[in-house]
């Protein structure tokens, strides 16, 4: 094609027909736009297989992501429920309990399942990845786009809460290291006398920092399940762009 040109050039310069070889001109210029505009649409196709693989990949991954994240909050919505539940039910022992009919093997294991403390551990590497890599915008959908954007800050109010366990948990335990003798500090079978009993149902900070235990380990109950019933639905529509992606 270049060499007919080239020739059909010589041909129109060497008769002085300049009105043919304006349009020989036109046409070569077309011909070279042509070329150009057929280049670029190969490459931004080519460059939208490309980016639709990366999302794929990246969706896939960040599935995977969500449904450990699924797993790992029913991990702590099962443990969050039943600190929420040993905190209630020691505060009633103690309510209730007299030194005569003590069942000694309930109130050592009610102070120490009391104790218990945990954080939803999630995972995030598809996240980072996403963001560290500056490909937030190969993902198209803008919802899951979005919810990935601001997976951190979603999880501010949750991870105060946390905290809020953690000191609770601290005082909790410490308050037992202090005031119980060493030997039931290892929630053994041992006797239990009834200067310990009477110090536990008239420490009024003890019995506060039950009430706030369980109210803290309740409502992070909640928002576990919330965070829960959330990621669900994401995770359904991320498995719907992914099946879309695959058709």
């Amino acid at each position: 094609m270049i060499t007919l040109f080239r020739r059909l050039r010589q041909k129109f310069i060497g008769e002085g027909n300049t009105g043919r070889y304006i349009l020989y001109a036109i046409g070569e210029i077309l011909l070279v736009v042509t070329g150009i505009l057929i280049a670029l649409q190969v490459n931004n196709w080519n460059e939208e297989r490309r980016e639709r693989s990366t999302e794929l990949l990246y969706l896939q991954s960040f599935k995977e992501d969500l449904d450990q994240n699924m797993a790992e909050l029913d991990r702590v919505i099962e443990k969050t429920s039943r600190v929420a539940v040993y905190n209630d039910s020691l505060l009633t022992f103690l309510v209730s309990a007299e030194s005569a009919s003590l069942d000694q093997e309930l109130f050592l294991r009610l102070l120490g399942e009391s104790a218990g403390y945990t954080i939803f551990q999630s995972k995030e590497g598809t996240i980072q990845s996403i963001i560290g890599s500056g490909a937030l915008e190969v993902i198209r959908d803008p919802f899951i786009r979005m919810k990935i954007a601001v997976w951190e800050g979603d999880l501010k109010n949750i991870r105060a809460w946390e905290s809020d366990s953690k000191r609770s948990f601290d005082e909790y335990t410490g308050y037992l290291k202090m005031n119980l003798p060493r030997h039931l500090m290892l929630f053994d079978e041992s006797v239990i006398d009834d200067n310990v009993l009477t110090k536990l149902q008239s420490d009024t900070f003890f019995l506060n920092t039950l009430m706030e235990r369980s109210f803290i380990s309740s409502s992070l109950n909640d928002l576990y399940k919330e965070k829960r019933e959330e990621l669900g639905m994401l995770s359904e529509l991320v498995d719907r762009e992914i099946q879309s992606l695959m058709d």
